[in-house]
């Protein structure tokens, strides 16, 4: 197999600390991609002057250990655009016949990318992702093999990829899905460009966009899970490129509810997607009714609401 370049994408706003995280565990890969872009999406401070700062830091010793030679490549949206911007924006700059995604709260086992380029091998297959370890998030953990790892049933769109230990995904299965995880997948650029990237009819929280993005491609190939690909996930409590709706669970809940009703109506016949959103929305309404929003979120503002109705 010929080797393939890989262009990681982090898309980040006002995460400085947790993006050199994520940065640095790129450095580190035993399959160094052939460079790293940042789309800044118009952060409060300059994220280039951080980096130079944060990797000088690091002793000539062990800079001599990243011989990879990953080009660091660092863009600034011209104002706060969203994640779907600053996704189609690192597409269009990558020069890797690979692009990954990784958030920028979070960060890549060691060999990471070696363990997605595995699967490229087949050329049916267009995309390829991994599970996601959360860190700090309360998550039902998986006590026996999985065997549905994504699917749409009922309204509700679902996928079994998030773990809390490494060691759990001996419950994975190596299998083609429809759709991968938004911190966890790569395409093949030409795939990704051929389904004219990401839909910037996702608006405010852009739920759903990378879902999206996946099904499109999948109608045209395949997309594999590959267990052994893992990246790590330590949620932040603000920044990122959804704080363009300040957190606030009520913008939350509604860009949730209408990016996803979006999503339907677009990949589904009018009478399937009018089922899937009537589901959806009373599913929604069952959680409101126990005090739940049905959001594995963090966010301070969501627990504060919460308790609040209790």
């Amino acid at each position: 197999m010929q080797k393939l370049n890989v262009s990681v994408v982090i898309c980040t706003r006002n995460r400085n600390e947790y993006l050199a995280k994520c940065v640095g565990s790129l450095l580190k890969q035993t399959y160094p991609p052939k460079e790293i872009i940042i789309v800044d999406d118009y952060s409060d401070k300059s994220i280039l002057k951080f980096l130079k700062k944060e990797f000088s830091r690091i002793p000539l010793s062990l800079q001599k250990l990243f011989h990879f030679k990953t080009d660091l490549i660092v863009l600034r949206n011209k104002e706060h655009s969203g994640i779907v911007k600053s996704r189609n924006l690192g597409i269009k700059v990558a020069s890797g016949e690979i692009v990954a995604f990784l958030d920028d709260d979070g960060f890549a086992h060691k060999n990471w990318v070696e363990n997605l380029i595995k699967s490229y091998s087949n050329q049916k297959i267009l995309g390829v992702g991994g599970p996601v370890v959360e860190i700090g998030r309360n998550i039902k953990t998986p006590v026996k093999p999985i065997k549905r790892l994504a699917f749409i049933k009922k309204g509700r769109i679902v996928t079994n990829y998030r773990i809390k230990k490494l060691e759990e995904i001996k419950y994975f299965p190596r299998k083609f899905v429809p759709f991968l995880q938004g911190g966890n997948m790569s395409f093949r650029r030409e795939a990704v460009l051929q389904a004219n990237g990401a839909d910037v009819n996702f608006i405010g929280n852009c739920y759903r966009e990378e879902t999206d993005i996946c099904l499109k491609i999948s109608k045209r190939g395949k997309l594999f899970f590959e267990p052994q690909a893992v990246t790590y996930h330590n949620t932040a409590k603000k920044g990122g490129n959804t704080d363009i709706i300040k957190f606030n669970i009520d913008n939350f809940l509604y860009y949730m509810f209408r990016n996803t009703t979006y999503f339907f109506f677009k990949h589904f016949d009018i009478r399937k997607a009018f089922d899937f959103t009537l589901h959806s929305l009373n599913n929604q309404v069952k959680l409101f009714q126990k005090n739940k929003t049905g959001i594995n979120r963090d966010y301070l503002q969501i627990q504060d609401r919460i308790k609040s109705t209790l």
